[in-house]
Parts: C-alpha cells; sequence; structure tokens
C-alpha cells in the first residue's frame, strides 16, 4: 500500500517502470494498492497518465451537500471515543462544532473558489487528528484552551495544507464562530441550525438531531451570500454543455466533416434570409421629438437606444456572415474570428 504517491511526482514513474518489470517474476496474488489526491487544477498532472490508465481506480469523494458531509463525518467516531475522554460534555460539543467546520470547509468547495485562492484537498484525516488533539488537550487542561485549539486547528492542521495568508485567515476566521464558549450555551452553528445542548445528548442523539433538525441546503449554511448558488449552478451548466459538446466532435455520425460545413452553409444562409432590415433612425427620430416632453420621455429615449444598439448588431451579422461566406468560397484566408463563427453555428 503505496500512499499519498501524488507528492513524489519525481519518483513515480520509475515505480511504473518496476511494477512492468516484477510481472514476470511476481507472486499470482500479488496487489499493488496506491492511493493519490487528485490535482487542485484541472491541467494539472500529478501522477503519469500511463500508470493511471492500468490502475482499477476507485474514487472516494466528499458529499456536495452539508447535511451529507455532517454525517459522515460525525460518523468516524462513536459514543467511546467521548468516554475516553475527562470532559465529555466538552468533548461532545466541541467534536460536533468541529465536524460542523469540516463538512462546511469541504462542502464550500462545490461553490468554487469564494473567498480562497484555490481549493484545498482537506481529508477526514486532518478531522481525526484534530479530535485527537481535542481530546488530549480536554484531558490536560483545567478549563477548555479555546484560543490553543482555534490555533492548532486553523494554523497547522487544516492550515498545513493552506499556502495563502488571506485563506488561512479564512479559515481562521470560521474557526473563531465555530469553536468558542458559547458552543457550551446553544450556539448559533448557522441560521436556523444551533449546537445542541451537550448535557441532555449523547453520541446517537447528534445524529438523529442532525437528520431531523437540519436547515434546506442553501449558501447561507455555509457563511455565503445567497447569490453564491447561481455562480455555482451556472459553472455546472457550462461545464456540462462544454463536456457534451467536446464528446461530440466536429464530424457528422460517419465522422466525416463535409456534413457539418453544409450545416454551416445551410445555417449562415437561413439566417441571412431572416435577417431584418435596419431601424431608419431619422424618421424615427422625427415622430419621437413631440413626444419627449410627455410623461413617456424616459421609455421614448430608450426606445431610440435600443433601436441604435439593435442597428449595430444587425450591421455586424450582415459584416460576420458576408466575410465569412467569402471566406468558406476561397475568397478570403480564415481567420479567428471565422473560426469561432464556424463553431458557434455547428452547434447552434
Amino acid at each position: 500500500m503505496l500512499q499519498n504517491c501524488h507528492l513524489m511526482s519525481t519518483w513515480v514513474p520509475r515505480l511504473e517502470r518496476l511494477l512492468e518489470l516484477i510481472v514476470e517474476y511476481v507472486h499470482k496474488e500479488f496487489r499493488c494498492f496506491i492511493s493519490a489526491e487528485p490535482p487542485p487544477i484541472a491541467s494539472w498532472r500529478n501522477m503519469p497518465e500511463s500508470l493511471i490508465q492500468s490502475c482499477i481506480k476507485v474514487a472516494n469523494e466528499a458529499p456536495a451537500d452539508i447535511k451529507s458531509n455532517l454525517l459522515r463525518s460525525w460518523d468516524n467516531f462513536s459514543q467511546e471515543t467521548i468516554n475516553q475522554c475527562s470532559k465529555p460534555r466538552e468533548m461532545k460539543a466541541c467534536l460536533f462544532s468541529l465536524c460542523w467546520f469540516h463538512a462546511v470547509v469541504c462542502g464550500r468547495r462545490r461553490f468554487g473558489q469564494q473567498g480562497w485562492s484555490r481549493k484545498y484537498s482537506f481529508n477526514t484525516g486532518d478531522l481525526v487528528i484534530c479530535s485527537n488533539v481535542l481530546r488530549s488537550y480536554l484531558d490536560t487542561n483545567h478549563v477548555v484552551p479555546w484560543d490553543d485549539l482555534r490555533y492548532i486547528f486553523g494554523e497547522i492542521m487544516y492550515g498545513g495544507h493552506i499556502t495563502d495568508p488571506w485563506d488561512r485567515r479564512v479559515c481562521n476566521s470560521y474557526l473563531q464562530v465555530y469553536q468558542n464558549e458559547e458552543l457550551l450555551n446553544d450556539l448559533e452553528l448557522a441560521p436556523g441550525f444551533k449546537s445542541p445542548t451537550p448535557d441532555k445528548m449523547i453520541y446517537a442523539d447528534y445524529t438523529r438531531y442532525t437528520e431531523s433538525s437540519m436547515p434546506p441546503e442553501s449558501p447561507p449554511l455555509f457563511g455565503l451570500h445567497p447569490n453564491t448558488e447561481i455562480g455555482y449552478l451556472t459553472n455546472s451548466a457550462e461545464t456540462l454543455l462544454f463536456n457534451i459538446m467536446v464528446m461530440t466532435g466536429e464530424g457528422d455520425s460517419e465522422g466525416n466533416s463535409n456534413g457539418k460545413d453544409d450545416a454551416v452553409c445551410e445555417a449562415m444562409i437561413n439566417l441571412q434570409y431572416k435577417l431584418p432590415g435596419e431601424f431608419e433612425m431619422v424618421s424615427l427620430s422625427i415622430k419621437a421629438n413631440p413626444l419627449l416632453a410627455g410623461s413617456l420621455g424616459p421609455y421614448i429615449v430608450v426606445a431610440l437606444q435600443e433601436c441604435g444598439r439593435m442597428n449595430s448588431l444587425l450591421n455586424e451579422i450582415k459584416r460576420s456572415l458576408s466575410l465569412l461566406d467569402k471566406g468558406l468560397k476561397g475568397q478570403l484566408n480564415m481567420s479567428q474570428e471565422m473560426g469561432d463563427l464556424v463553431k458557434a453555428l455547428k452547434i447552434n
């Protein structure tokens, strides 16, 4: 079992060659397991593509919604974890808040790099190690050392992934809200969701409380503005449609490009035929002048402005289609602008 191979990008090619060589004499029951994290940016490569293609791949990815993330985080522990601490009351409250923090920083990645310079690969290992630190500090201190816990969680454990000081500030701001003395007195972790009173709860009660009391999924649960959802949905739609376009390819169903060229010519002729004439601005201005002083004046001004803009758009459509027609006939060299227009017409 070779873990975190993405951190050894210069050595992994040697591993790939070694695995190729030992096939001749290795035991028939031999298996090599490799774990690695995906690169933070899709265009980066931290593992050889040939090695990945030869493997059976299993992906372990955190769920997108905060409720599933919270339940998944809480399932890493048990009542025994709480009983092992000398301060079970504080341990329950702090551990649940820590799971909430982990769910927030993992779940907010679906909204993109909102407030952070990049997406960080926080994982379950960070959460478990933080829980061990939490229990150790609660056992060795008479009162809960909030400042120490926030520093270790935000600067060392989770902060160890963070490369930008402003991103670390965001992480620490979350902990300032989630890890403080109010946690033992019904602290509101998010709008409509409070930290339950630890005196009346055991481990299983926290799971039932989460399943029954969690408000509907929304960006404010992550501490984000409600409009963040718009950007997330827009990016998801663009990514989906882009992937469909890439998978569709440039050729027709038989792998030929002539069908697409015919479709472009047909679309171009159809657009030129349906294109309306331009607005005659002089006559419109003469008709509009007597109305400008009345109650409809602002609407008349907007109408004139829109007519002018529409004329500009119609002129651009005529110009670009005319140039493309000449380019397809060989009368002009094809430019980048013409190529982009051909692609746009192919996908309607």
